[in-house]
């Protein structure tokens, strides 16, 4: 044994060669009929080399045990690197079934390893599909990023806009009361009539309700920006600033004016 602990030590089984390479192309014996017919398995095995009775067991008693004696003597890792019988051999289903379900029971080491070390892909194409779901994972939270980003700019500009946009109106709400207001005297003063009075109150009870659906929409866009931001507010945090705008106002008086 090498001494390291890492080394896994592996060993072929083809037993018993008369069985397993039966009629195998020019490398092997070249089994006639009869013979081939005699080499079931389990069975008597007649060949060249023994005439032996084979079954699970002697697997078990002739081959893995000098295995297993090998890795118990030197504490070590086996397990079997090559396996195979002709798939025409009379049995070879179950040749096959017994050497496979074998190191279930008894090695270290066995097939297990084997479909470990050679898995078709299976590990790189997991190890993809794991690389894949993390770069989508990462792109949907840079998305939901910018998305953030985008809606605090909308609602940035949105209030930029209705600000401008209320001043203006504010500006020509002021000058539909002063129009009211010349009107009403005109009317008092018997200078016009009343139809100029309700004219004049139409246009600036428009005026009114649009500075009022322009400071709905603020409002709206306030909150909206809000929570865009990821912020709040809550009842307690509101009843402790009253205090401090309490303590401005002039002594003996409370303000009334905090929302």
């Amino acid at each position: 044994p090498t001494g390291d602990p890492n080394t896994v030590y592996a060993f072929h089984f083809y037993g018993p060669m008369d069985y397993t390479h039966q009629r195998y192309g020019g490398l092997m014996m070249k089994t006639p009929e009869d013979v081939w017919l005699r080499r079931p398995y389990p069975g008597v095995i007649d060949g060249e080399w023994e005439d032996v009775y084979w079954d699970k067991a002697k697997m078990r008693n002739d081959y893995l045990k000098k295995a297993m004696a090998f890795r118990d003597k030197y504490k070590v890792k086996i397990w079997c690197g090559e396996f195979g019988c002709a798939r025409w051999a009379i049995g070879a289903d179950k040749w096959f079934a017994d050497w496979i379900d074998l190191p279930n029971r008894f090695w270290s080491l066995g097939p297990q390893l084997a479909l470990t070390l050679f898995d078709g892909g299976a590990r790189s194409a997991e190890l993809e599909r794991s690389e894949a779901a993390y770069d989508q994972t990462v792109a949907q939270y840079r998305q939901s990023v910018l998305d953030s980003f985008r809606e605090v700019e909308d609602y940035l500009v949105q209030l930029r806009v209705l600000q401008q946009e209320a001043v203006i109106q504010q500006e020509a709400l002021d000058a539909a009361r002063e129009s009211l207001r010349l009107i009403e005297n005109q009317y008092r003063a018997g200078t016009v009539d009343f139809n100029s009075v309700v004219s004049v109150q139409a246009t600036a009870l428009n005026n009114e309700r649009t500075t009022l659906s322009l400071l709905g929409n603020r409002l709206t866009a306030s909150v909206q920006l809000i929570a865009a931001l990821g912020g709040g507010w809550q009842q307690q945090l509101l009843l402790e600033e009253q205090p401090a705008s309490a303590s401005a106002s002039a002594p003996g008086t409370v303000d009334t004016t905090a929302p």
